[in-house]
C-alpha cells in the first residue's frame, strides 16, 4: 500500500448549504456525529487503486448509482474502455467504500 491515512471527517455548518455551491460538500458529510474517513491508494499489476472508506450509510437509490456516479462511470469508460472501474457501497453496515481503479503506464 502506497498511502493510508485516517482523518476526521467534518461536517459544515446548515447555513454553508446555501452559500454559492457548498450544497454537495454539506449533504455528502456524514451524520452530526463525528466519522472516520480512511483513504487508501495502490499500484499493483499496472492498476491504481483508490479507496476511501466513510463512515455513514448510503440511501437505498445510492446503491445503484445516481446520476454523478453514472457519469463517473460513462467518462472512465471513454477514456479507458473496461481498463478502468468505479464502484460505492455498503461495506458494512455503518461503513461506505467507494474504490476507483485506474490503468497506469510506468
Amino acid at each position: 500500500m502506497l498511502l493510508k491515512m485516517k482523518l476526521p471527517a467534518r461536517r459544515y455548518p446548515d447555513d454553508a448549504a446555501n452559500a454559492g455551491g457548498k450544497r454537495n460538500q454539506t449533504w455528502h458529510q456524514p451524520s452530526k456525529k463525528r466519522g472516520l474517513v480512511k483513504l487508501g491508494a495502490t499500484l499493483a499489476n499496472n492498476t491504481l487503486e483508490l479507496k476511501v472508506e466513510n463512515t455513514g450509510r448510503l440511501k437505498e437509490q445510492q446503491q445503484g448509482g445516481g446520476f454523478g456516479i453514472r457519469s463517473i462511470r460513462e467518462r472512465l469508460k471513454l477514456m479507458y474502455g473496461n481498463n478502468a472501474m468505479f464502484n460505492i457501497k455498503q461495506s458494512s453496515d455503518n461503513t461506505v467504500t467507494a474504490t476507483l481503479k485506474l490503468p497506469v503506464t510506468l
